[in-house]
C-alpha cells in the first residue's frame, strides 16, 4: 500500500477531485472536512505519512491552526491547497512550515509534484536532524574543542567541547573571536595571532601553536590549537577558517616535570662523587660523568678511549670478566654489584665497587647498561681497621677475668667470652637468650633481676648495675656484680646490651666473715658492758653501804653518782646493742632524773633542750661526769629551796655538726669568785676541768647573778 495521506477540505467535491488525482498515483487518502475532525483522526491511532489541507475551512480552526497543531506532535509534511494567490495566505502558510502551498487551480502536475517534493523535503529534514543529533553528541562527547570562524562576519561556532575546557556555557560567551583574544596569555598572544594571521593570508597551509588560556575560574591551561583555512576568496585569503583546541596541560605539566628530574638528575650525575658510566649494547661509553676526572684521573672524553679492563688489578680482572659475562648470560634486568682494584691514570691504586643495572626494550633486547663505579678506598681502609680492632677487642676480652656478655635487641645471646664459659660450665647452646641466664641465676635473686631488667628496659636506662648469683653447671654459687651498657639507634630502638660480670665471690666470702667477726665483737662487748654495768652497781652498792656504816660521818653521794654516771653509759650501750655510741638524749635524760629521784626535799624544776645525736662512749662519760658534778653542786651550794629552784641544761651540734655546746644554768646564788676554774681546790671542779680537758674541751663562765656554765667540745667519730 501506498504512502496515507489526509486532505482536509470542507468542500466535498473539491476533496473528492483531489482524492481521485491521488489514488491514481497510488497514494492511500483518507477525507475529513474540518480541523478538528483531523485532529481526531490522527488522535485514533491513524497513520498518516503527509498532510494535504486547505487553509479555508469554514466554521472552526482554520487550515494554517490546524496544521500547527499537528505539527506539535507528529514530525510530518504539511501541504496548504487555497483558491487564493494573495500575499496574506502565502504568509499565513509559510508561517507554520516550508513544505509548499498549491492553487487549486494549478492542474494535477503541480499538485503531485509539490506533494513529491514535500516527502523529498521532509525526508531530507529528518537526516539533517539525525546528522545534528549525531553530530552534537559527537561534540559532547570529544575532549577536544571545535570552533568555526568564517571571516566575512566575523562570527565564531565554539563547540560544546572547547566551551567545557575553559568552563564557560554557550550563553556566557560571545560568538567572535574576540573572546579567545582576550583569553590568550599576554606572552603567548603575539605568536598565536601570527599564526592564525599566516593561513588567512596563505602563507602557512595550517595552524599548530601550543599557548596558555585563561578559564573561567582564572586558572590558566594549555592549549594545543590546530586549525586551516576550508574556504578563500579570488584573492586566496581564508574567509572560513576551522579547527581544534585540545586541552594540553597534564601533557606540559608533565614535560615541565620530566625537563626538571632531568636537570635535576643532569646536575646530580655532574656533581655526584660517583662515576656515572652509561654503555650501549656494545658495552661501548655513551655517556661518562665528569667526576671520572677526580676518582680515575680521567677526564670523560679520555676515559672513553681507554681499555677499562687495563686499569683492573690482574689480580681482580678474571673475577670482573666472568662477572660481566655471566651478567650478560642471565638475560635479566637484575641489579649486579662487584668491588675489584684498579690502577688510576697516575698509577695509584684504589678499590672500587661497581653496580650495574642492564636496559632492555619493550621487546626484550638488550640495549645497554648503566653502570655506577664508587671510590671505596677509604671503606676498605676502615674495614681494615675495623677488623684489626675487632682482633684486638677479642684477644682483649677473651684474656679478661671478668664474665663479658653481648645481648641484642631481642635480648638473644651475641656473644660470651671463655672467662664465663671456664668458670660456669656453660656454653652458647645453654646460654641462648635473657630467659637461660635467668633460669641459671640463685632461686632467690632471679625476680630481683628480672624486675631489674625491666625497669632498666621500660626507662630506656643507659646503665644498670645489679648484684646477684649464678648456679655454675657444677651447682655452685658464683656472686657476680653486673654492669649493663645499653646502644639505643636513631629511634631509641635498643640494638644491644654489653654486661660486664665480675666474679665477687671470694669478696662476698670475706665479707661474711668479717661480719661473723664483727657479730662476734658486738656479742663480747654487749657481755663486757654488761659485766662492767654489774661491777659499777656493785662498787656503788658498796659505797652506799660504806656511808651508811659510817653513820653520816661523811657524804659519799657524789661518789655514788658519778659511778652512776659510768654505769649508765655501760647500760645504754648494752641496750642499743653497740660497742662505741651512746645516745646522748637518753643518757643526760637518766643521768638528770637518777639524781633528782635520789633528793629530797621541794621539787626543781628542770628545763631540758637536747638534741637527738649519738656520741662516742669516751665522750659520753666524761660530758655525763660534767653534767653531774654541776648538778650536785647547784643542789648543794647553789639552789636556794624557797626560791623556785630551777636548772637550765642545753646540748646542741653547730658549726657543721663538728662541735658540740653545752650550757648548764641554775638560779641559785652566785659562783664564788674566790674559786678559781684554772686551779680548783675541791675534788668536784677538778673532776670538771679534768674530765673537759680529756675531750679536748673548753669552759666559760658566768658567776652571777646565778652561776651559768658554756662548755664546748669537739665530735669525735
Amino acid at each position: 500500500m501506498g504512502r496515507s495521506i489526509l486532505i482536509i477540505e470542507n468542500e466535498i467535491p473539491s476533496a473528492q477531485k483531489t482524492e481521485a488525482i491521488l489514488n491514481s498515483q497510488g497514494y492511500a487518502c483518507a477525507h475529513v472536512q474540518s480541523g478538528k475532525a483531523a485532529l481526531e483522526h490522527m488522535l485514533n491511532g491513524e497513520t498518516i505519512d503527509l498532510v494535504l489541507t486547505d487553509i479555508e475551512l469554514g466554521h472552526g480552526i482554520d487550515g494554517t491552526e490546524t496544521a500547527r497543531r499537528v505539527l506539535e506532535f507528529m514530525d510530518i509534511p504539511v501541504v496548504f491547497l487555497t483558491v487564493h494567490a494573495t500575499k496574506i495566505h502565502v504568509d499565513r502558510a509559510k508561517s507554520v512550515t516550508n513544505y509548499g502551498y498549491v492553487l487549486k487551480s494549478s492542474g494535477e502536475f503541480v499538485l503531485l509534484e509539490t506533494i513529491e517534493m514535500a516527502f523529498r523535503l521532509c525526508n531530507t529534514q529528518k537526516r539533517l536532524k539525525r546528522n545534528e543529533k549525531r553530530f552534537s553528541l559527537a561534540m559532547e562527547a570529544v575532549q577536544d574543542g571545535i570552533w568555526d570562524w568564517n571571516l566575512e562576519t566575523n562570527e565564531v561556532y565554539y563547540s560544546p567541547g572547547y566551551l567545557k575546557i575553559i568552563g564557560y556555557t554557550e550563553v556566557e560567551i560571545p560568538s567572535n573571536p574576540d573572546f579567545w583574544i582576550n583569553h590568550v596569555h599576554s606572552e603567548d598572544r603575539d605568536y598565536v595571532l601570527k599564526a592564525n594571521k599566516d593561513v588567512i593570508e596563505n602563507r602557512a597551509e595550517k595552524i599548530d601553536v601550543e599557548f596558555r588560556m585563561n578559564t573561567k575560574h582564572n586558572e590558566w591551561r594549555w592549549v594545543l590549537g590546530r586549525g586551516r583555512a576550508v574556504e578563500r576568496d579570488e584573492n586566496g585569503r581564508a574567509t572560513r577558517l576551522v579547527g581544534t583546541h585540545s586541552d594540553i596541560t597534564n601533557r606540559k605539566e608533565t614535560e615541565q616535570l620530566l625537563a626538571k628530574n632531568q636537570e635535576k638528575y643532569r646536575l646530580m650525575a655532574e656533581n655526584t662523587s660517583d662515576v656515572i658510566c652509561h654503555v650501549n649494547e656494545k658495552l661501548q661509553p655513551i655517556y661518562i660523568s665528569p667526576s671520572s676526572k677526580r676518582v680515575f684521573g680521567y677526564s670523560p672524553k679520555e676515559f672513553k678511549k681507554v681499555d677499562f679492563f687495563f686499569m683492573v688489578h690482574p689480580e681482580d680482572r678474571p673475577c670482573l670478566i666472568d662477572k660481566m659475562q655471566a651478567s650478560r648470560r642471565a638475560n635479566t634486568e637484575n641489579e649486579s654489584r662487584i668491588t675489584f682494584r684498579i690502577y688510576k691514570k697516575n698509577g695509584e691504586q684504589c678499590w672500587i665497587e661497581a653496580t650495574s643495572k642492564k636496559i632492555y626494550s619493550q621487546s626484550g633486547v638488550f640495549e645497554g647498561a648503566v653502570m655506577v663505579h664508587r671510590d671505596i678506598s677509604r671503606q676498605k681502609g676502615l674495614e681494615k681497621q675495623l677488623s684489626e680492632s675487632e682482633q684486638h677487642f677479642r684477644s682483649v676480652v677473651e684474656s679478661s677475668q671478668d664474665y663479658i656478655v653481648i645481648l641484642d635487641g631481642q635480648l638473644n645471646l651475641i656473644y660470651m667470652n671463655s672467662s664465663l664459659k671456664r668458670n660456669t660450665g656453660y656454653t652458647e647452646d645453654d646460654l641462648k637468650n635473657i630467659s637461660d641466664l635467668n633460669k641459671h641465676t640463685h632461686p632467690e635473686d632471679k625476680q630481683k633481676i628480672k624486675e631489674q631488667i625491666q625497669y632498666d628496659l621500660d626507662q630506656k636506662s643507659r646503665q644498670g648495675d645489679s648484684e646477684f648469683r649464678i648456679i655454675t653447671k657444677e651447682n655452685k654459687v658464683l656472686w657476680v656484680q653486673a654492669k649493663s651498657t645499653n646502644y639505643r639507634d636513631a629511634d631509641n630502638n635498643l640494638e644491644r646490651i654489653f654486661v660486664y660480670l665480675r666474679d665477687v665471690t671470694q669478696y662476698k666470702d670475706l665479707i661474711f666473715s668479717l661480719n661473723s667477726a664483727l657479730e662476734e665483737k658486738r656479742t663480747l662487748m654487749k657481755e663486757l658492758n654488761h659485766r662492767v654495768k654489774n661491777s659499777l652497781f656493785l662498787v656503788s652498792s658498796l659505797v652506799r653501804l660504806k656511808e651508811q656504816n659510817l653513820g653520816g660521818q661523811v657524804d659519799l653521794s657524789d661518789l655514788y653518782q658519778q659511778i652512776t654516771a659510768i654505769q649508765t653509759v655501760h647500760e645504754l650501750l648494752q641496750e642499743a646493742n653497740t660497742v662505741s655510741n651512746v645516745p646522748v638524749h637518753s643518757y643526760i635524760e637518766r643521768l638528770v632524773t637518777n639524781i633528782l629521784t635520789q633528793r629530797s626535799g621541794a621539787p626543781i624544776y628542770v628545763e631540758k633542750s637536747i638534741d637527738k645525736f649519738e656520741l662516742s662512749s669516751k665522750t659520753a662519760t666524761s660530758i655525763g661526769i660534767v653534767i653531774t658534778e654541776l648538778t650536785l653542786n647547784a643542789l648543794k651550794h647553789g639552789i636556794d629551796s624557797d626560791a623556785d629552784p630551777r636548772i637550765e641544761i642545753t646540748l646542741k651540734k653547730n658549726n657543721n655538726g663538728k662541735e658540740c655546746f653545752l650550757y648548764f644554768f641554775n638560779n641559785g646564788k652566785a659562783f664564788p669568785k674566790d674559786i678559781s676554774l684554772d686551779n680548783p681546790e675541791t675534788l668536784g671542779l677538778r673532776l670538771i676541768t679534768a674530765s673537759i680537758k680529756q675531750i679536748d674541751g673548753t669552759i666559760e663562765l658566768k658567776r652571777s647573778p646565778s652561776p651559768a656554765f658554756k662548755i664546748k667540745f669537739p665530735i669525735v667519730s
